[in-house]
């Protein structure tokens, strides 16, 4: 069973089988690092052992969220949980009970940076519309999307099993630019914004971020698995996981790419999947 936490734009949850088919073929065990770590789906499913992990973002929330699940027991969460369904109904069905909570959030939890903004901010991504978060100058601002998700599955079957892994990792705020990353005995996993995709509402990496980006990960010394649209920037070798196909509004146009596991090292069984 996947673990899922976090509804988020973009996870690879349902691709974490065949990333963990490459993964597995390299010979580096020092230490996972995963700078763009979003839903943080692919650390949560690894299905082999480092010694270290690193997990980073740019978005602050996507930090604070996890850093909070670290450092909370289950039943601590449970008693977060009801007393949010007490004093403000049931967020995921009632868009009246959804909107109250998120002023609340806002008002007295919006940038404190304290466990609890985590944890509301945690209910507000799982409640909101298509796993779409969104933020303005004064607080979490994405519509109510009468979601199913479930709370009390993730309390009782999943946070006791994404506690105790994050408690082996280092989560900070970093952007990738930033970071120095030269380790030769560690596995990198990236899941960049991508520069091309078949969007017509999607912003990714600008022509300039993605060339300082191709250019910044071929000078890494360890392992690197990364997931992209197809391109030529890279002589690696690479594996597709599915196509994508977006049809213009005015449906006059339609575009199409593979989405595709790029990675630097030889694998031992071909194909992989």
């Amino acid at each position: 069973m996947s673990i899922r936490c976090l509804k988020y734009m973009g996870s690879k949850l349902a691709y974490t089988e065949q990333i963990n088919k490459i993964i597995n073929q390299s010979s580096n065990r020092k230490t996972y690092v995963e700078p763009f770590m979003g839903s943080c789906a692919v650390f949560l499913n690894l299905n082999v052992e480092f010694e270290n992990y690193f997990l980073f973002d740019i978005d602050r929330h996507i930090v604070r969220i996890f850093n909070s699940l670290k450092n909370v027991d289950t039943e601590y969460l449970k008693l977060v949980y009801e007393r949010v369904r007490a004093d403000f109904g049931d967020i995921r069905e009632s868009k009246e009970s959804y909107y109250k909570f998120r002023s609340w959030v806002n008002e007295f939890y919006w940038n404190k940076d304290t466990i609890e903004e985590g944890i509301y901010l945690f209910f507000l991504y799982n409640s909101c519309i298509n796993s779409m978060a969104r933020f303005g100058k004064n607080g979490f601002n994405q519509g109510w999307g009468n979601r199913d998700y479930s709370y009390p599955y993730i309390y009782k079957d999943i946070h006791s099993l994404v506690h105790a892994k994050l408690q082996r990792a280092t989560i900070q705020c970093a952007n990738f630019f930033d970071l120095d990353l030269d380790d030769e005995g560690a596995l990198y996993f990236l899941d960049p914004p991508y520069h091309y995709k078949p969007s017509y509402t999607y912003t990714g990496f600008s022509e300039s971020d993605f060339k300082n980006y191709i250019k910044k990960i071929q000078s890494f010394i360890g392992d690197v698995v990364y997931t992209d649209t197809d391109h030529e920037e890279l002589n690696w070798n690479k594996q597709v996981i599915r196509m994508m196909r977006t049809i213009s509004p005015s449906k006059s146009s339609e575009h199409t790419l593979n989405e595709v596991i790029f990675f630097n090292f030889e694998t031992k069984n071909k194909p992989l999947f």
